[in-house]
């Protein structure tokens, strides 16, 4: 369980761990963002007086993480399929953080043209969702896709 004071902490940490992400301040001093090649693929900051992250994600990844996770929500200020805003709570624990940071920087980095891409190492992923230990939560047709 990740409690308030330990979010951007173990965030931060899984960031700056990341080749190539470079932090910076470009929305005023409450909203840290983290970068790979200029791409943003995380920011921190605070939603309804609580720490929060909101980092990249695979719009797969991204519906069946809001399902799983009640402290998983939509992106908060972005686009609601890329993006997911993640609060403190009893379902998020360390590892998770780290992986989904990792995530969102592997997904920002996909996106750099490959004449501009930094080379970046394999990253291992230790959550349960993201090595494989979970299974798929099957999306049915009345969950339907909760942002349309």
């Amino acid at each position: 369980m990740i409690v308030e004071d330990q979010l951007h902490d173990i965030a931060r940490g899984a960031a700056t761990a990341l080749l190539f992400a470079e932090a910076d301040f470009p929305f005023g001093p409450d909203i840290e963002v983290y970068r790979i090649g200029g791409k943003i693929f995380m920011l921190m900051s605070r939603l309804r007086g609580l720490s929060c992250i909101t980092v990249k994600c695979d719009p797969l990844d991204a519906q069946e993480l809001r399902h799983r996770y009640p402290e998983i929500t939509p992106g908060y200020h972005m686009n609601k399929r890329h993006w997911v805003t993640v609060l403190p709570g009893d379902g998020i624990d360390a590892e998770l953080v780290q992986d989904l940071v990792k995530h969102a920087y592997q997904t920002a980095a996909a996106g750099i043209p490959k004449i501009r891409r930094p080379l970046i190492e394999p990253i291992t992923f230790t959550s349960a969702f993201f090595a494989g230990g979970d299974e798929p939560i099957p999306i049915t047709p009345e969950m339907g896709d909760d942002l349309d």
